[in-house]
């Protein structure tokens, strides 16, 4: 990072730039095809399902982002799907309750480029979701959607061997 970037900007453009690159270890590429299945059989609208995954994906890559920027190299363990889930899980509620320990970069850049991603997501997704969503459902897709930004995040965590 060069003098003067904002590193929140910079660990949001890394990510949505590894986005682009099929970041995901085996395991997690598994889980999010058979995470696409499982919601667009629950999921009354098709977009909602294509942008939780995407958001997944981004939250995933911000922890590579992460990873990246601090110079460190984690090894990934092959966990199965429910392995992932409950490990995700388990972190996105310590991290929840202001439990630090899974963050390896600066806790403030990486909470407020979750934030900031998590804000990204819903204001690209507004714009077509408008013309059929209430309030109240857009208030559940927010929820929806920030939850899987959160969660790709923390299926990274869980999968390295620092995340457990």
């Amino acid at each position: 990072m060069t003098v003067g970037e904002d590193p929140v900007q910079q660990l949001c453009f890394t990510a949505r730039a590894l986005a682009q690159t099929h970041p995901l270890s085996p395991a997690v590429y598994d889980y999010r095809r058979a995470f696409e299945k499982a919601e667009g059989s629950r999921q009354p609208n098709k977009d909602f399902v294509d942008w939780s995954s995407n958001c997944l994906l981004v939250g995933y890559c911000l922890r590579r982002a992460e990873e990246n920027d601090q110079g460190v190299s984690v090894d990934v363990e092959q966990l199965s799907h429910e392995a992932l889930s409950n490990g995700a899980n388990a972190v996105a509620v310590e991290i929840s309750a202001g439990v630090d320990r899974h963050f390896i970069g600066d806790v403030s850049v990486v909470i407020s480029a979750l934030d900031r991603l998590i804000s990204t997501e819903l204001e690209k997704r507004w714009e077509t979701a408008k013309d059929y969503a209430t309030a109240q459902d857009w208030g559940l897709v927010e929820e929806y959607l920030s939850w899987s930004v959160l969660h790709g995040y923390c299926l990274r965590v869980a999968e390295t061997t620092e995340g457990a």
